[in-house]
């Protein structure tokens, strides 16, 4: 869908790369509409493996460097939490609920920019970078939980 922003981050990896960037995308999920297959052509560094069952997707996010989700709009941001739990970094806009979400465990990107999406990736790929962002998942993952947003949705009504 193009609120995902796909075409961008495509354009950026490409530079990515284009500079010695090693790692590999890889696209996960059903596709939309509006979608980029003609930006995949060619290029065994992007990896598109469409829609996985939840065990699937698990392997594919522990394995991750870093998540890399430069939407234009998210109602919350669930795959940043979800990388977070496990120990994943992200890569993610400076819009909507995706900054909050994130927190210290991640960059921020223009995602309206090529160029910023295609800094961020180089500067994950440094190891002091990486290891920074990293070590903030765990505490920046435990303030999103399911039992914590019941807890608040709770007190919410208690208070009407």
């Amino acid at each position: 869908e193009p609120r995902k922003n796909l075409k961008r981050l495509v354009e950026a990896f490409t530079r990515y790369r284009s500079q010695g960037g090693s790692l590999k995308l890889v696209l996960v999920g059903a596709s939309g509409w509006g979608d980029v297959e003609q930006s995949l052509q060619d290029d065994s560094a992007i990896l598109k493996l469409g829609y996985m069952s939840d065990d699937q997707l698990n392997g594919v996010i522990y394995h991750a460097h870093a998540l890399v989700m430069p939407s234009l709009y998210e109602g919350f941001g669930l795959p940043i939490v979800e990388a977070l739990q496990r120990g994943v970094p992200a890569i993610t806009s400076n819009l909507s609920s995706m900054p909050e979400v994130v927190g210290k465990a991640g960059l921020l990107v223009d995602p309206l920019d090529v160029g910023s999406i295609q800094n961020a990736l180089l500067e994950m790929s440094q190891p002091s970078v990486h290891a920074r962002c990293a070590s903030e998942c765990e505490t920046q993952s435990a303030k999103f939980s399911w039992d914590r947003a019941a807890e608040e949705t709770l007190s919410v009504i208690r208070s009407l």
